[in-house]
């Protein structure tokens, strides 16, 4: 029997496309394996085609079976192209540390900045970049499921206190009726908002609605307030408007407008749900470039240190240490 049936060709297929690859590095690494590859793939000569040597036969088979995804495996992560990593203002001062610590032990990143949370789950999904981080799992499986994009969390990062702040006011009793309150405007953020203001008793909600609390889950609104709803990046502009604002520390302290500690309420680290996560496409789970980052991201030193000069004492990580 000929070596050159359809598994070959299969296998001949597959190191082809690596060696479609314009990189040098890539097609130095494996020219000798593949060398060493076609080498192996000769026809095989009448005396070998007896029963006796049927299991050598299978052995080579396997062997070059076992070849050929060896060198897929190493080659598909094998390239110079850099790690790209998305995310946005709130998150980039430690991956920028992170980046920085990467670089330092041979690994290239570079550092994709988006300004809204709608872009990165698209770039991702298209292949623009590896690996996005912004987002927690309710927010990312919403995005999920309106429009299909079929990301996974890979790795936890942290997790941010979401407060109650208001220029006006220093406690919820000195709310007025009908007091303008800004709350995030997407469907996820928005109910982690009214959650919030439930726990300031200013609101009551239908039982166990969660994070997918909405305006139609409000069962009790006793000072009547009209809920106003910003997009979430951009309600620390609402704070001079607004009688009370759903805030994040960290854009707060990138706005410098007020102390982002001066909160009247935090929600607290009791939503296990709410730690930011590195989000991918399955495909990619394997990426040593990407487990190493992560790594580095959650145990650098440096990295720790910048997250506790963005953050302060107003986070806490997700993962084990």
């Amino acid at each position: 029997m000929s070596a050159k049936g359809p598994l070959y060709a299969l296998k001949m297929h597959l190191l082809r496309d690596c060696f479609a690859d314009k990189s040098a590095p890539t097609k130095a690494l494996l020219s000798e394996h593949f060398r060493a590859f076609q080498s192996l793939c000769i026809p095989m000569s009448a005396a070998r085609r007896n029963e006796k040597n049927f299991l050598k036969d299978r052995t080579m088979t396997k062997t070059l079976f076992a070849l050929a995804l060896g060198l897929l495996t190493l080659t598909a992560y094998a390239d110079d192209k850099p790690l790209k990593v998305g995310t946005t203002a709130a998150f980039a001062i430690p991956l920028e540390a992170a980046v920085e610590e990467a670089g330092k032990q041979g690994l290239k990143v570079e550092l994709v900045e988006f300004t809204d949370w709608i872009a990165p789950n698209v770039s991702l999904a298209a292949g623009d970049i590896d690996v996005n981080y912004f987002q927690h799992i309710p927010f990312l499986t919403n995005a999920n499921e309106a429009a299909g994009f079929g990301l996974v969390p890979y790795a936890p990062g942290i997790i941010n206190n979401v407060g109650l702040y208001s220029k006006k006011y220093k406690s919820f009793e000195e709310l007025p009726t009908g007091a303008t309150v800004a709350i995030a405007n997407d469907p996820i953020n928005s109910g982690r908002g009214l959650q919030l203001l439930a726990k300031a008793g200013l609101i009551t909600l239908k039982p166990g609605v969660g994070f997918k609390a909405t305006e139609e889950d409000i069962t009790a609104n006793p000072k009547k307030l009209k809920l106003i709803q910003v997009e979430a990046v951009q309600l620390v502009r609402a704070y001079d408007d607004a009688d009370l604002v759903q805030g994040y520390p960290a854009y707060i302290r990138l706005a410098k407008t007020f102390p982002a500690d001066s909160a009247i309420l935090f929600d607290g680290m009791d939503h296990p749900e709410y730690v930011i996560q590195f989000a991918i496409k399955p495909e990619r789970k394997d990426d040593p470039r990407l487990a190493k980052f992560v790594d580095i991201y959650q145990h650098s030193p440096v990295v720790r240190a910048a997250l506790d000069k963005v953050n302060g004492k107003l986070y806490q990580v997700g993962w084990k240490e």
